[in-house]
């Protein structure tokens, strides 16, 4: 069962959202897809392509948007405020773990992104 938010999208609860800036927000699905939205209007502005399987997880720096998939492939879209914003050439699979990623977090001071697992192992990287 699909609960709806607003006018903006009809969000399942393995949905993801995430605010960008002023009346932006980033929602992230099982069906693979990562959208960027205008909530005044509540109209799709971009779609993101670039992961094969569920994107559970998504955070920004600046103005790139870092998503993860749940076979622990990371994206980074790089440029999200102007069409078309491109991917990372060097988006990889978390492969080395032996978790599955539940969490993620940017930290914009500093440009680390810190990994948690199921396992309550955490993974850092610059």
């Amino acid at each position: 069962v699909c609960l709806c938010a607003c006018v903006l999208v009809c969000l399942c609860p393995s949905a993801k959202v995430k605010a960008f800036s002023g009346n932006r927000v980033v929602t992230a699905s099982a069906d693979h897809s990562i959208v960027l939205w205008d909530t005044d209007r509540g109209a799709s502005l971009t779609k993101f392509k670039g992961h094969s399987d569920a994107v559970h997880l998504i955070d920004f720096h600046k103005t790139d948007l870092l998503s993860m998939s749940s076979n622990n492939k990371l994206a980074v879209f790089q440029g999200i405020d102007k069409a078309p914003a491109t991917v990372s050439e060097t988006a990889a699979k978390v492969s080395h773990t032996r978790t599955n990623i539940t969490t993620m977090n940017v930290f914009a001071f500093n440009q680390l992104v810190l990994f948690g697992g199921e396992s309550g192992a955490l993974y850092v990287y610059a």
